[in-house]
């Protein structure tokens, strides 16, 4: 099976791109880095998201931090809205060990819910994920551009839209309810890959919007939808 870990794991307040009063200029939050990655944004006081991609993060809340203060926001106009933000790491299916092939499906722990809506739930849990044995883990996947029109990577030599899919994972998997201010990618989710995909979001503790440390992880049958 591949698997595919969205490592969201640092996380702030956006109440601090607004100007804390006349001459003081806003500020990103804080570790917010230079380098491409994935991000959601979430509005605790409307119970929104937003999911998106950048080549350069910092460069995206410069530039958010910018519309703020034209705007004439205030930072408590922002109190309620957080960042998580990070990478995704792909792994493909591991290949055959000593002539026994790898298995088709996760070998992690029993399922705790039924097969539905196109997915399993392996885990869901608060803290901090254990490890997922190596037996479960292939060669890495492919390179990823984050500056790209789409965000892709390739798993077992087919390309998979990795922005895509997390949205869909919010969406379809955790069903977090509220509203998603996205425009694209918002339908189905297929696995077009011929092995079972594991996928993985972790997140950090956001206290600006009460959201404990925690992660997630679903089975996709192989060319499954949800």
């Amino acid at each position: 099976m591949g698997y595919i870990n969205f490592d969201l794991s640092s996380a702030g307040s956006l109440h601090t791109l607004a100007s804390a009063g006349a001459g003081l200029a806003g500020a990103l939050p804080a570790g917010i880095p230079g380098n491409g990655g994935l991000y959601l944004i979430y509005n605790q006081a409307n119970d929104n998201r937003y999911i998106g991609k950048s080549g350069n993060l910092r460069q995206r809340f410069d530039g958010r931090m910018l519309t703020v203060n034209e705007f004439g926001l205030s930072q408590g106009n922002l109190a309620n809205i957080g960042v998580f933000w990070g990478e995704v790491d792909t792994w493909n299916t591991p290949a055959p060990i000593m002539g026994v092939p790898a298995p088709l499906i996760n070998t992690l722990v029993a399922p705790v819910a039924p097969a539905a809506m196109g997915f399993q739930v392996i885990r869901n849990a608060g803290g901090a994920p254990l490890p997922l044995p190596n037996a479960v883990i292939g060669t890495m996947g492919g390179a990823i551009n984050y500056a790209a029109p789409q965000v892709i990577t390739a798993i077992d030599g087919v390309n998979v839209n990795v922005e895509a899919l997390l949205i869909r994972f919010f969406r379809q998997a955790i069903g977090v309810g509220g509203t998603f201010t996205n425009g694209v990618y918002m339908g189905a989710f297929t696995n077009p890959t011929n092995h079972e995909l594991i996928v993985q979001v972790e997140w950090a503790a956001c206290p600006v919007v009460n959201v404990p440390a925690a992660h997630y992880c679903i089975a996709i049958p192989a060319h499954g939808a949800f």
